[in-house]
Order: structure tokens, then C-alpha cells, then sequence
């Protein structure tokens, strides 16, 4: 049976960045309607030495009957596959810390970025850096499986897609090909694939192929949707996206991973509020009726 989780990114990331209340964020997403949710570990909260105070989720948590099912590893400030060793010795940290944090709260797996941000301050990769950066994210990669299967949890390298109009021509791994292939060489029970949907459209590929070609190695799943050159994170229904293929090939592979809802307000003429219930309402018919295009 399908247990769809809703990220609390919708009701922590505003126009300002992450400045929303974690605990509150939790509240919010059992008030409309979900069971489950994937924790952001970003923010305030998480940028201090001491991490976020783990008994207020764990008591929230009960208090709330709300099942912590993955949690998104810091992003914004890790990079694992930097030339720069103490950059990746503090990105391992940081994602190490998310993966403890979920196992302390008894949840299943962790979501990580494998490559760096893309802003203003990164370089393009080409023939001379490609190579070198994968060789230190397998590194990273690595060091952090031991973790993983110490917590006993899982980790999931998500999909990230190139930004051409920025001068990012390639980004490694942002095929379902690319991430089998690299990760074939660890643990397949504890390192595997997280497929953002919206990040597949926006890499032209189709998104019914990519789950297949993920196959068993598909731990989790970012559903979002969108249109044009942004990364919108709509509810699904507000987009583009081929749900009626993204649903067979699911049902194909028989996935039984973690439904992540992972959606926005800032695309939309909705609040946080209204998108949560708006996501929870295709929840509930892709529950009954199978996923499909609404």
C-alpha cells in the first residue's frame, strides 16, 4: 500500500529562505491530513554545532502520530565531492549528522545531494574536473554507506539536473543510467537512488524510462511537478509532468519506497497551507485510484 509523505519544505522554505519553525512544520503536515513526512535538514536550527534538539521531534513526533519516513541531508552548505578536502571532510559531517538524527527517530532514508550547488561562485564542470570530482564523491559516498549501515538506514543519491543557461552544459549523475552505474559498487541494501521527478523533466528525459532503468536500486521519490525552465515544485496536477507513465513504470518495478510529496508555495498564487491541502487531496485519489495524471 502507497503511504504518501509530505516533505515539510513547504511549510519551512518562504521567500526568505529557510526561516520556518521545524516543529511547527510537523504539526502543520499532520493538520492536513498526511501520516508521514520527510524532515529538511536545513535552517537555523541545523546550522548551529549543537543540531537541533532531537527530544522535541521525538516528542512531537508521538504527541502527533506522525511517522518520520526520510530526511532531506543538508544541501545548501555541502558540497562531497569538492576538490577541497576539509569542504568534503565538513560535508560528511553534516550529512553524517542527518543520518544519525533519522536512525535516533527510528526512520528509513536519508536523501543526499551528491554534487555541489550550482550558483555563482561554482565552476562548470569539463574534461579536466569531471573524472577527479567523481572519484572524491565515491570517497564521500563511501564514508558515509559505513555510517548508514552502522544507523541502519538507508541513503538515496538524488537526481540533480544541469542548469545550461547558467553555463552547467553536464552534471554528473543526472540520469537514473549515470546513478546506477556509480553506485553499483556499493551496498545495494543501504545506498540506492532518489528520483526527483520534477528534476527529470527538467533534464528532457522521460520519466517513465528513468524508474525503470532505476529499478530495484529506487529507494525513494521526490513527486513535485512544474513547467518551463524553473524547478517549480507544484502539486502534482499544477504541471507538465506524464503521471499516467510515472505510475506504470512504479507499478512495473513494484516500488515500495518512500512517496515523498516534496512541494512549494513560492510557484504558485496559493499559501503554504493551501498547497499542503491541495497536495493532500491528490494523495488521497492516487491512493484509491492508482498514480495517474489529474
Amino acid at each position: 500500500m502507497k503511504n504518501f509523505s509530505l516533505s515539510s519544505l513547504v511549510y519551512l522554505f518562504g521567500d526568505e529562505g529557510f526561516s520556518g519553525n521545524h516543529i511547527e512544520a510537523l504539526r502543520k503536515v499532520k493538520r492536513c491530513g498526511f501520516d508521514e513526512t520527510e524532515l529538511v535538514a536545513e535552517g537555523p536550527v541545523w546550522d548551529g554545532a549543537q543540531g537541533p534538539d532531537i527530544e522535541s521531534f521525538k516528542q512531537t513526533l508521538k504527541e502527533i502520530d506522525l511517522f518520520p519516513r526520510s530526511i532531506h541531508a543538508p544541501y545548501t552548505t555541502v558540497n562531497l565531492e569538492s576538490p577541497d578536502k576539509d569542504v568534503r571532510e565538513r560535508s560528511i559531517t553534516k550529512v553524517q549528522s542527518a543520518i544519525r538524527f533519522l536512525s535516533e527517530l527510528g526512520g528509513n532514508v536519508v536523501i543526499v545531494h551528491p554534487t555541489g550547488p550550482v550558483d555563482e561562485d561554482s565552476v562548470p564542470y569539463d574534461s579536466s574536473t569531471y573524472g577527479e570530482l567523481l572519484k572524491y564523491l565515491g570517497d564521500s559516498v563511501y564514508k558515509l554507506s559505513e555510517i548508514a549501515i552502522e544507523s541502519g538506514v538507508q541513503i538515496a543519491l538524488e537526481n540533480l539536473h544541469r542548469k545550461p543557461d547558467d553555463g552547467w552544459i553536464v552534471r554528473p549523475l543526472e540520469s537514473m543510467q549515470e546513478l546506477r552505474s556509480f553506485i553499483h559498487m556499493f551496498d545495494s541494501t543501504y545506498v540506492g537512488i532518489c528520483m526527483d521527478v520534477g528534476h527529470t523533466r527538467l533534464s528532457g528525459l522521460d520519466v517513465g524510462d528513468q524508474v525503470r532503468i532505476a529499478g530495484d536500486r529506487l529507494f525513494a521519490l521526490h513527486i513535485q511537478d512544474g513547467d518551463g525552465p524553473i524547478d517549480c515544485h507544484r502539486p502534482p496536477g499544477q504541471g507538465v509532468i506524464d503521471f499516467d507513465s510515472f505510475g506504470k513504470a512504479l507499478n512495473d518495478i513494484s516500488f515500495d519506497g518512500a512517496w515523498t510529496m516534496e512541494v512549494k508555495a513560492q510557484h504558485t498564487s496559493s499559501s503554504p497551507d493551501e498547497v499542503g491541502s491541495q497536495t493532500y487531496n491528490v494523495a488521497q485519489i492516487w491512493k484509491d485510484k492508482g498514480i495517474s495524471n489529474i
